[in-house]
């Protein structure tokens, strides 16, 4: 595995492993993340429809984890690495309609950075209001219509920044579940669908 501080300005994707198609109400999804065709970085989520979202994500820095409770209107997920008991950051929504959402994440080094969508249906940034794109991330998405699933960049100035890792955690666990797999929601045709 390659540090995520070394692959800044880079061109980076992430994939679903085979296998994982369709989204029902409990499961477990594999990614990877690849810079060309060199796997650098490996997630897990798991999740159960209305009640939670969890993802691990395994880089060189370590083992990060994110908890997202999707129970909360407010979508209140937080990351921390594992063996810690501070979490690195925490995301609230702040607004949602339809698939598109924004939010607002705090870091522990008291950085308040906005979530938002831009531009394909599947892309949304991390930034600083008032300043550049940070962290450019895609859902993965096996079925699509235009866009980059999956793909990430990472700004160069993140390259030494602590908190880069958890964010990049962060900032995928929500971009997947929010327009990939809409679990807080119940599935079509169902009581509160």
């Amino acid at each position: 595995m390659r540090s995520l501080s070394e692959l800044t300005g880079q061109y980076l994707v992430w994939k679903v492993e085979p296998g994982s198609a369709g989204n029902p109400d409990q499961a477990q999804r594999n990614y990877v993340l690849f810079i060309g065709d060199e796997p650098v970085v490996q997630a897990q989520a798991i999740w159960e429809r209305m009640v939670s979202y969890e993802l691990v994500m395994e880089s060189s820095e370590g083992t990060y984890q994110v908890h997202m409770d999707l129970a909360d209107p407010k979508r209140r997920s937080v990351v921390w690495k594992t063996g810690e008991t501070h979490s690195a950051a925490g995301f609230e929504l702040a607004s949602k309609e339809g698939i598109i959402a924004t939010g607002w994440i705090n870091t522990a080094n008291r950085q308040r950075l906005a979530w938002a969508h831009v531009n394909s249906v599947y892309e949304y940034v991390i930034f600083a209001p008032g300043g550049p794109r940070l962290i450019t991330v895609s859902a993965v998405a096996s079925l699509h219509i235009g866009g980059n699933p999956g793909q990430m960049t990472l700004a160069p100035e993140m390259a030494g920044d602590r908190e880069l890792v958890p964010l990049v955690a962060l900032g995928f666990a929500l971009a997947n579940e929010q327009l990939q797999l809409q679990l807080p929601y119940a599935p079509p045709g169902q009581p509160g669908a």
